[in-house]
């Protein structure tokens, strides 16, 4: 049986639960999302940054509120506060791995991530340990997704990053969040996703979404990017 992992991403909190940013209330999306995501009860649910949208602890404290109780991966993003979930983290679900990175570059201008030497060597020394299919998330993407600006954003050190998994055949996905629209690729032999943000995506629909993701034992997966209704 497949093992079913929610992918949500860029939820944007605010430390006022009834804020808004840009018009849309970050907490209201986010509880929407996750009653939906709830109707296909998944088995894991992998958050990929940007959970604050400028890093307050009350923000922070209404995230673990709405998802304490539930079985999550996380990973940091720019608008992350940059002490949260700095440690790389693994996990096995199903049969596969998944090696989750913080991509938090505090010497960023511009939101662009970066993954610092000790996460690339961390990552090298778990790909050596284990054949099992592994799943890769971070926040920022390793690929271009084909839009300039948004290029300008991505993993400074994306090379490295390819350089290390290069060789690794049970290297089978990256997922990652910060584009707020759905997107994919195979790069290097690694299919590569971004997913729709939980607040509002920068390309048409922009409702709210999220993706959900079946891994089979077998290394393969099925995919489904999901989106609400306004």
């Amino acid at each position: 049986m497949a093992t079913l992992i929610a992918q949500i991403t860029d939820t944007h909190l605010l430390g006022d639960p009834d804020a808004c940013l840009r018009g849309i209330c970050s907490r209201h999306h986010l509880i929407r999302v996750l009653e939906d995501v709830a109707t296909h009860q998944p088995d894991w649910y992998l958050f990929t940054g940007d959970i604050a949208d400028r890093g307050e602890p009350a923000a922070y404290e209404q995230f673990e509120a709405l998802t304490g109780g539930l079985p999550k991966g996380v990973v940091p993003g720019n608008h992350d506060h940059p002490d949260r979930w700095r440690d790389p983290q693994v996990l096995e679900v199903g049969g596969w791995r998944m090696l989750l990175l913080s991509s938090v570059w505090e010497q960023s201008r511009y939101g662009e991530g970066r993954l610092s030497g000790g996460s690339l060597a961390w990552l090298g020394q778990q790909l050596g340990v284990s054949a099992l299919p592994t799943l890769i998330a971070l926040h920022h993407p390793p690929v271009p997704v084909g839009m300039d600006w948004v290029d300008q954003m991505g993993l400074d050190n994306a090379a490295e990053l390819w350089q290390v998994i290069g060789g690794h055949d049970q290297v089978k996905l990256i997922l990652f969040g910060h584009i707020h629209h759905a997107f994919a690729t195979v790069y290097q032999g690694v299919t590569c996703y971004g997913t729709p943000s939980s607040h509002s995506q920068l390309q048409a629909p922009r409702d709210p979404g999220y993706r959900l993701l079946w891994l089979e034992a077998g290394g393969e997966h099925r995919t489904e990017v999901v989106f609400l209704q306004s």
